[in-house]
């Protein structure tokens, strides 16, 4: 009598601990079924019904709500605009590939790495922008700066030239001065000299008419009288502005600089006296 009811304490034992069992696990997999379906709150009461129920794995449990409560705090902090917080939290989840929220994870992971990408190209494109406007606003300075010294060199060049041929026109004025005071002088000798004189002078005007400089030796003269640099500019004749101007020819020269060929200045040079002018 004794050993029956030893027994049927012991099955009675077996069969408490076996629906124990079966509703522990029922709580336990309602909790993965919310997590299925991105219910982490209502996941998170299910399987503290699991830890109230006896189920015999808690540090499951509680690494399971752990992650279901960082990866909250994560979205949370994503959606808030605070992006290198919320993924510090998902880089602290650990083993969580085999829990129904693994593909949450890793989507929220996904969009974070996007958004740096795209912040990094951002700050790339702004950099290769700045870096370009840099460039050209030197380039512009450079430009400048070259064509301020063209400028310069164009205008010390006209201001010798015209002090030039100011110093050459002062001269002839002297020349000329001389010249009608040695006529003067010479007026009063005796008519014979100064028919003598008078015919020299005629035959001198005709030997001066007979010669007539080349364009070559007129470009010599210019060159001589400008003291241009070959290394910097050359000098051109432009046929085209050759003219005539009481039947006496002048040539047209142009000064052009050598690195881009454009006209710097031009002159006139006469071809009977090898007088040099800006204008005629």
């Amino acid at each position: 009598m004794k050993k029956r009811s030893l027994l049927s304490i012991i099955l009675l034992s077996l069969i408490l601990t076996s629906c124990s069992n079966a509703i522990e696990n029922k709580e336990f997999q309602e909790g993965l079924n919310l997590m299925e379906n991105s219910k982490y709150e209502e996941a998170i009461e299910s399987f503290n019904l699991a830890k109230e129920s006896g189920y015999e794995n808690i540090s499951e449990i509680d690494q399971i709500i752990k992650t279901i409560k960082r990866y909250n705090i994560a979205k949370n902090s994503f959606d808030k605009g605070y992006y290198d917080y919320s993924e510090k939290l998902l880089n602290e989840i650990y083993d969580y590939e085999n829990l129904p929220i693994k593909d949450d994870i890793d989507n929220l992971k996904n969009e974070i790495s996007d958004l740096h990408k795209k912040n990094e190209n951002i700050a790339l494109e702004k950099k290769l922008e700045e870096e370009k406007k840099i460039k050209e606003e030197k380039s512009i300075a450079a430009k400048k700066e070259i064509e301020e010294k063209k400028n310069k060199i164009k205008e010390k060049g006209k201001d010798i030239v015209r002090n030039k041929i100011s110093e050459k026109n002062n001269e002839k004025i002297e020349d000329s001065k001389e010249n009608n005071t040695k006529n003067s002088k010479e007026n009063n000798k005796e008519n014979k000299k100064e028919n003598n004189l008078e015919n020299r002078n005629k035959e001198d005007i005709i030997g001066e008419k007979s010669k007539v400089l080349s364009v070559e030796d007129a470009k010599l003269k210019l060159n001589n009288y400008i003291g241009i640099s070959d290394e910097k500019a050359y000098i051109v004749h432009n046929t085209k502005g050759d003219a005539i101007k009481d039947d006496e020819k002048w040539y047209f020269f142009e000064i052009r600089y050598r690195d881009n060929d454009e006209v710097d200045n031009w002159y006139f040079v006469s071809s009977k006296t090898g007088e040099i002018t800006l204008e005629i």
